[in-house]
């Protein structure tokens, strides 16, 4: 079972990834909703939605409103047979959902503090997704991430997904969250323990060779 720890908001966390639920009947994987994601299309198609949003809302914002919670994803971890968790903060009490297409792949409610955890219901598929997060307040005014996620999925069940937040605007990058590429540290680290244990039995065998 693979846990997972991480702070969020001053808390320490722990997910169990093994532990995602799964439907007893139906497709237990949810399948690719677009064949491919072109990552300087999406942005700049992001982009112009957000400025036009931004324009009107600035508009009925009364002067000295205070800025309300912003939703982030602050958190994204896929496992090669697509199991996924991902976290962040939002309004408290926020209902937040994630979602690719129409399908709705999980949902939960943000604590007092507006930290939120989500353990997607189904695993995703082999293939690429582009995933969306979105809140809806107390007060019934809805907002989404100012990110996507996409993510790659590979065919074979050892090799980890891609996952990379989607930029705003086509001046800036892809936030790489997740990649094929990344050292797993635990392998060094128990081989480490193990030429640590080997070097100390040395001296402790060729002292009980003298004392014969």
């Amino acid at each position: 079972m693979l846990y997972i720890l991480f702070a969020l908001g001053g808390v320490l966390v722990a997910i169990a990834l093994s532990m995602v639920l799964l439907d007893v009947e139906g497709d237990q994987q949810v399948q690719p909703q677009s064949p491919s994601i072109e990552l300087s299309k999406l942005a700049a198609d992001k982009a112009e939605t957000l400025d036009s949003g931004k324009d009107s809302d600035t508009s009925l914002q009364p002067p000295n409103a205070t800025p309300a919670a912003p939703l982030t994803i602050d958190l994204a971890r896929v496992k090669p047979d697509g199991a996924a968790v991902f976290a962040g903060t939002a309004a408290p009490n926020a209902k937040i959902r994630i979602f690719e297409g129409d399908i709705l792949l999980g949902e939960t409610v943000a604590n007092a503090n507006g930290e939120w955890v989500i353990v997607l219901e189904k695993s995703l598929a082999a293939g690429q997704h582009l995933i969306s997060v979105a809140m809806e307040r107390s007060d019934g005014t809805t907002e989404m991430a100012d990110r996507s996620l996409a993510v790659e999925i590979y065919q074979d069940t050892e090799t980890k997904p891609l996952v990379a937040l989607l930029p705003e605007t086509e001046t800036e990058v892809p936030v790489l969250i997740q990649s094929p590429d990344d050292v797993d540290t635990a392998k060094p680290a128990a081989a480490a323990s193990e030429a640590i244990v080997a070097d100390a039995a040395k001296p402790a065998a060729a002292a009980s060779e003298a004392i014969v």
